[in-house]
């Protein structure tokens, strides 16, 4: 079913495309956009977030390289840094609020809980990092990252895996552009799990 499919698209397909597209027309978040769509948006940004990008040209340069390979990935526009701080920086962020992150998992009250008390200042320093400036550019990626750290979470849950999700994390990183199963690939690498236990970065769920 998932063959030919990369890894990436793969754990956007958890995230609800009617509640998205409610989200979007609610904020009249694709009006008269014609170079970037609000979907590509969050893709690049969602991308950033499992790739740890540092900043757009980080994220403009890394989409870039890959070439032919963003439209298997989901992708239908050509990320540019300037139409992407653009976006960041005008489109409503509202547009992935929290709201949106709370519907994905709204029959889950463990995960609701997770979100609401998620430590949003390191969160802040990343997307500072990523040289957004405004509050509205700043509270997009803080949502768009919660949303990405929900569906590793659901992929975590629904495929009944015992790994931490920091090590799903990890191997996310580095497998997005595979054309194999996400289980396969987590299957993979559970066997030498050791190997990622360590770590200093940021742990959002941990259960």
């Amino acid at each position: 079913m998932n063959t030919g499919r990369t890894v990436f698209s793969q754990l956007m397909d958890y995230l609800p495309t009617y509640e998205f597209e409610k989200c979007v027309n609610r904020y009249s978040g694709d009006y008269r956009s014609r170079s970037l769509s609000c979907r590509d948006q969050f893709l690049a940004m969602a991308f950033a977030q499992l790739t740890y990008r540092e900043s757009l040209r980080d994220i403009e340069t890394c989409l870039r390289s890959i070439g032919s390979k963003l439209y298997h990935m989901g992708f239908r526009s050509t990320i540019a840094r300037s139409t992407l701080a653009d976006a960041n920086e005008s489109r409503d962020w509202r547009t992935c609020d929290r709201d949106q992150s709370l519907r994905i998992v709204r029959k889950d009250a463990r995960f609701r809980s997770l979100v609401c008390v998620h430590p949003l200042l390191s969160l802040l320093r990343r997307a500072h990092q990523r040289k957004g400036t405004s509050d509205n550019a700043v509270k997009t990626q803080i949502w768009i990252a919660v949303s990405v750290y929900v569906l590793v979470a659901i992929v975590r849950k629904r495929l009944g895996l015992e790994m931490s999700l920091y090590q799903i994390l990890q191997i996310f990183s580095i497998t997005l552009l595979e054309k194999l199963p996400i289980l396969s690939v987590l299957e993979a690498f559970d066997s030498r799990s050791d190997l990622l236990d360590n770590s200093n970065q940021l742990i959002l769920f941990d259960f």
